[in-house]
């Protein structure tokens, strides 16, 4: 990533004392979490437990619906000044993220789930108690974030193979436990299985085409992009989005292909189609498109509209820590 990039400028205007920042933490125990939410209640209310602090912690319970959860904490973060704090992976902050958006409220992370690629794209740290202090006491910096049909992602949309990948690893996680390892197994599964071929209009800032795909991928996430070795992990640093297509292929060139992304040498596959789109309209000809947005899945109406937001989200880091 590029250090000179204006939405990575971390500096010390807007840098608050930890005593006073209120804060809100989100706990998602369904979130993958190597801790249970008790455990980490504990092990936060330590970490502050010598500056006089005190949280208060919203926790998911049962079938709550998580967007109904955060859109309640960022109100409330909204009305009295404070900062809301997702604990949890890259879905739970991806939905936080987008109620703290609406409510224009500073976003703190504290990464517990299994790839935490926000997190670490923007320098987090691992630890819950340093990640914890870093928000409460951190910098504000302005950072990008994608849409879709106004719909907030964090590191990536996709649709067509990924949903049904993230269907197989759930299953998959399930029964063998929340692991990366476990993950992967899952995604080897899935590309190799049956894949369901469909036509899709793709209009990339005004130039349209027709593609045979399985899959549509869009990211806003660099360090995703770059440990897979694609090369458009630069339109991320250009203000732009990561369009990548995948066509129909054989099973033999499809194990190629993982191979090359366990490697980091996917820029050496020819048969991926990227490029960089600052707005994308993606027409087909169901009217629902089933898409996995950050992990989680949902289901959207034809034409989706992708675009880029920046410098929408405000996010809490490190005071002093340098973002490269």
């Amino acid at each position: 990533m590029n250090p000179a990039d204006p939405r990575r400028a971390a500096t010390g205007e807007g840098m608050l004392p930890l005593r006073q920042v209120p804060a809100i933490v989100i706990l998602n125990p369904a979130a993958g979490s190597a801790w249970s939410a008790g455990e980490l209640r504990r092990l936060l209310e330590s970490a502050v437990a010598g500056l006089g602090r005190e949280l208060h912690f919203v926790e998911r319970a049962g079938g709550q619906p998580l967007p109904a959860l955060a859109a309640e904490a960022a109100a409330a973060a909204r009305a009295s000044g404070a900062v809301v704090i997702a604990a949890g992976g890259d879905g739970t902050v991806s939905t936080v993220a987008a109620a703290c958006f609406l409510q224009s409220v500073p976003l703190g992370v504290i990464p517990t789930g299994t790839f935490n690629y926000f997190a670490r794209e923007w320098g987090v740290p691992e630890e819950p108690a340093d990640a914890l202090l870093a928000a409460l006491g951190g910098v504000r910096v302005q950072v990008d974030v994608g849409f879709v049909n106004g719909r907030l992602f964090i590191n990536n949309a996709s649709f067509g193979l990924y949903p049904r990948l993230i269907r197989e690893r759930e299953s998959t996680k399930a029964r063998l436990g929340r692991r990366r390892w476990v993950a992967g197994l899952a995604a080897l599964g899935s590309m190799l299985g049956v894949q369901r071929r469909f036509a899709v209009s793709l209009e990339a800032d005004g130039v349209r085409q027709i593609h045979r795909a399985t899959m549509v991928f869009v990211g806003n996430n660099a360090l995703q992009l770059q440990q897979l070795g694609l090369e458009v992990a630069d339109c991320i640093s250009q203000g732009r989005l990561a369009v990548v297509v995948q066509p129909p292929l054989g099973r033999l060139r499809r194990l190629r292909q993982i191979l090359l992304g366990l490697l980091g040498l996917l820029n050496q596959e020819a048969a991926l189609e990227r490029s960089c789109a600052t707005t994308l309209v993606v027409d087909s000809k169901r009217r629902l498109i089933e898409l996995a947005i950050d992990g989680e899945l949902c289901r959207l109406p034809s034409p989706l509209v992708f675009t880029k937001g920046r410098q929408v989200l405000t996010l809490m880091l490190p005071a002093g820590r340098s973002i490269a």
